[in-house]
């Protein structure tokens, strides 16, 4: 069973450039991307994410994680 995310690589890289450079506030993204009203938050977790380790928090999970029963 895969794994979707709400947001695609594409909506995620546009909200972080656009928060990081200035062209818009967390809140008017969140808006313009038919976020819930936390969504400005989760823009926000995006921007932190993106500073430490650039694009590789962007990417969707394919599949969930399997665990052994051990």
């Amino acid at each position: 069973m895969s794994r979707k995310s709400k947001y695609s690589f594409g909506q995620k890289k546009w909200a972080v450039e656009q928060y990081l450079n200035g062209n818009m506030s967390a809140a008017k993204i969140a808006i313009q991307l038919n976020m819930s009203k936390n969504g400005s938050r989760q823009i926000l977790s995006w921007a932190r994410q993106y500073q430490s380790n650039q694009d590789s928090f962007l990417s969707n999970a394919q599949y969930n994680n399997h665990y052994s029963k051990e």
